[in-house]
């Protein structure tokens, strides 16, 4: 991305699970590998620039029920419905507002 848009903001976004997604399918933990995600954003920060660093971030959305939490918030096989995604995009607001400098 920084490749092509070389002043482009990035942000890694992991998780998003809950409880409920795992019951419907126990092999799905959407943050089984959220620590690889976070791993490989921070091998990117200790190699890059300063002022690259800067516009790289990353989110962890917990999967602890916390932000969607299975009641009403998730659709077709185990996909988070649109009251779901309404609550993770709640939930990554304020961190995509301070990221970006936007007001919320």
């Amino acid at each position: 991305i920084l490749g092509t848009y070389p002043s482009a903001t990035v942000m890694s976004v992991c998780g998003q699970g809950s409880p409920a997604e795992a019951e419907f399918d126990p092999d799905n933990n959407r943050c089984s590998p959220c620590p690889h995600v976070e791993a490989a954003t921070d091998a990117f920060w200790a190699s890059a620039t300063p002022d690259v660093a800067a516009r790289v971030h990353y989110k962890l959305v917990p999967c602890d029920g916390s932000v969607v939490t299975g009641d009403g918030d998730i659709g077709c096989n185990g996909h988070k419905n649109t009251v779901g995604q309404a609550k993770v995009a709640e939930f990554l607001a304020p961190t995509i507002s301070e990221v970006m400098g936007w007001e919320l």
